[in-house]
């Protein structure tokens, strides 16, 4: 048994992380900001300290002593991060100064950190011609920007590490993608004209991606696309679910003026609201990319020892949840 500790631990890709390492027999260690909401993190059996990774010096106690009695963790596991805010600083303070911060005390202390990162950190692709490892980063919004900039700073920081890019994560309890298996609900098959291509990330992939990444030091100062390695169109995903949930639908193509126009007036809304923006216009320029594709899926199945899901059966697997959730 190894012990972890889980930053952004109360998230979605957090708590399946959080799962999926108790479940391999490891003792883990959530940080959360909010004590309040992280009953769940407790009830499945993790140890869950209170701190805030934008503060260093509350982030070094952690990391150095995560509880009384306990030394320091085999590995720091960083899930925190800011998807979408109004204060642009945040997106840099929590995405790529926490992770500075991070990378600057696991080398002073010892330990490791498997970093999960993102593909929008390296940018998009064309259709058919799939990102590479080895290609110039470009990111496209404040938010892949942020993400690069951590993810450079921990490589740079001296300290073992090693990092998981997924790419359109989707599975129980997820909200983003949800929106696609909402419409097919509906009936309605949403694409786009010229057809936009994506790879599909199962959430429990990802999670045993970073907990395989943690065990093992074969892992240490690479870096690992976590995703199905087909691409898949906005249609072709709609008529995967469809087909798990045995639906007929209707191809509807979704202008890109559109898109743009629902991004501002969520904004504009939330705004009024005091609220960040679920659908922004950082996240509708990355929607309106050719297409969000990666390959050398098959080293990191090689190197960490397990296959990544087809999206036909997590496409399934998540509808028969949210359906059993009553989310649909």
């Amino acid at each position: 048994m190894k012990s972890f500790l889980v930053t952004g631990a109360g998230g979605f890709i957090g708590t399946r992380i959080t799962e999926t390492l108790l479940s391999r027999g490891h003792k883990v260690f959530c940080l959360v900001r909010n004590l309040a909401r992280a009953e769940h993190l407790t009830q499945m059996g993790a140890v869950v300290v209170r701190g805030d990774v934008t503060d260093p010096v509350s982030l070094r106690a952690v990391m150095e002593k995560p509880a009384f009695g306990e030394g320091r963790p085999d590995a720091v596991i960083n899930s925190a991060g800011v998807l979408r805010s109004r204060d642009m600083a945040r997106y840099y303070a929590v995405n790529s100064a926490a992770v500075a911060s991070m990378g600057a005390i696991a080398r002073t202390i010892g330990t490791k950190v498997v970093h999960l990162s993102s593909l929008a950190a390296f940018g998009p692709s064309e259709p058919g011609k799939p990102r590479r490892l080895g290609d110039r980063p470009s990111p496209v919004s404040v938010y892949g920007r942020s993400k690069l900039d951590g993810t450079l700073a921990l490589a740079a920081s001296g300290a073992r590490h090693c990092v998981i890019v997924p790419s359109a994560v989707y599975g129980p309890r997820d909200r983003d993608m949800f929106f696609f298996f909402k419409a097919v609900s509906l009936g309605i098959s949403v694409s786009s004209r010229p057809p936009r291509f994506i790879n599909m990330s199962f959430s429990e992939d990802v999670a045993l991606a970073v907990a395989l990444a943690a065990e093992t030091d074969r892992a240490d100062g690479k870096t690992y696309y976590a995703a199905d390695p087909k691409e898949y169109s906005w249609s072709d995903v709609c008529e995967i679910i469809a087909a798990a949930a045995k639906k007929s639908v209707l191809r509807v193509i979704v202008p890109d003026f559109i898109l743009s126009s629902a991004a501002l007036v969520s904004e504009k809304i939330s705004s009024a609201l005091g609220k960040d923006a679920v659908f922004n216009t950082d996240k509708a320029n990355e929607m309106l990319r050719p297409a969000w594709t990666c390959s050398g899926v098959e080293d990191t199945q090689k190197d960490l020892g397990f296959r990544m899901t087809d999206f036909a059966d997590g496409a399934a697997k998540t509808y028969n949840w949210y359906k059993e959730n009553h989310w649909l």
